[in-house]
C-alpha cells in the first residue's frame, strides 16, 4: 500500500526490486552484527543478531520466485 500510495501504480518490477532489497537488507544487518561482535563494547549478542539475519537470507534465498525476481530487474 505504501508503494501504491508514494508511485501512484506498482509493476511486477518494483515488486521484484523491493523482494531482492530485502535480501540486500538483510545480508547488511547481519554484516553489521559480524562488525559489531569485533568491535563493539556493548553488552549485546552481536553474533547472535547476525545469525538471525543470515538466517533470514537464507530463507529469502530459497524462495522459489527468485529466479522471476531477478528476470524482472
Amino acid at each position: 500500500m505504501q508503494l501504491l500510495a508514494a508511485y501512484g501504480a506498482i509493476d511486477a518490477a518494483d515488486l521484484a526490486r523491493l523482494n531482492l532489497m530485502k535480501i540486500v537488507s538483510d545480508f547488511r544487518e547481519a554484516m553489521w552484527g559480524v562488525l559489531q561482535s569485533a568491535i563493539s563494547g556493548l553488552d549485546f549478542d552481536f553474533r547472535e543478531y547476525a545469525s538471525t539475519y543470515f538466517g533470514r537470507v537464507e530463507l529469502r534465498l530459497q524462495e522459489p520466485a527468485l529466479p522471476a525476481w531477478l528476470a524482472q530487474v
